[in-house]
């Protein structure tokens, strides 16, 4: 079974539950979901940092949903240069009915929107 960290801004956490209803659609023989589940932001930046290492340790890859503020906060590229740190793959989605611009990191690069379709594109890729 496959482990994938998401990565999210909170206020756009309505992303989880599409994640596990596709669980619920066939996915959960094969991959699994890892996710914040509290937001550490007011405990400041070492805390919020220890926390998403310990979930992506864990996982295989990670997945970063794009939503309108997400380019804004610093941990969603912190989370980005963690996993390249530690070889895993990064799958870089743009939530459907958002308009975040890109990050950084990506440059220019548009990502794909986040369908369960073109999440079984990119995993299979």
């Amino acid at each position: 079974m496959k482990t994938f960290f998401i990565s999210f801004d909170y206020d756009d956490r309505q992303v989880v539950g599409t994640l596990n209803n596709w669980l619920n659609q066939g996915l959960s023989k094969e991959y699994k979901f890892v996710y914040e589940t509290q937001d550490l932001r007011h405990k400041g930046r070492p805390e919020v940092e220890k926390y998403l290492k310990g979930l992506i340790d864990s996982a295989d890859a990670i997945v970063i949903a794009i939503g309108t503020n997400t380019h804004n906060h610093w941990w969603v590229e912190w989370e980005y240069n963690y996993a390249q740190n530690m070889k895993k793959k990064v799958l870089v989605f743009q939530i459907a009915g958002t308009t975040g611009g890109p990050l950084r990191l990506l440059g220019n690069i548009t990502p794909p929107v986040l369908t369960l379709d073109n999440f079984k594109k990119q995993i299979l890729g």
